[in-house]
């Protein structure tokens, strides 16, 4: 198995000294995007980890535990 890195649509490079961003459009699948990116549009290096969080808990669990949501706006 071979792991490889296939998106980066979301991806922003910040400053030397910035740690967070601002946004006022909210992107992503919403099955994994962290609960501070909804409620206020704030993304961090912490986004990537609760991201990522989802994505080991899928990987462990062998399913999908989520809801559906295909139909969140």
């Amino acid at each position: 198995m071979v792991p490889k890195i296939t998106d980066f649509g979301l991806s922003r490079r910040f400053g030397g000294d910035q740690s967070r961003i601002l946004t006022k459009n909210i992107c992503g699948t919403p099955g994994y995007l962290a609960p501070e990116y909804l409620n206020n549009g704030q993304i961090s290096f912490k986004s990537d980890i609760y991201c990522l969080g989802i994505i080991i808990g899928k990987i462990l669990r062998g399913n999908n535990d989520f809801p559906d949501f295909k139909n969140v706006r």
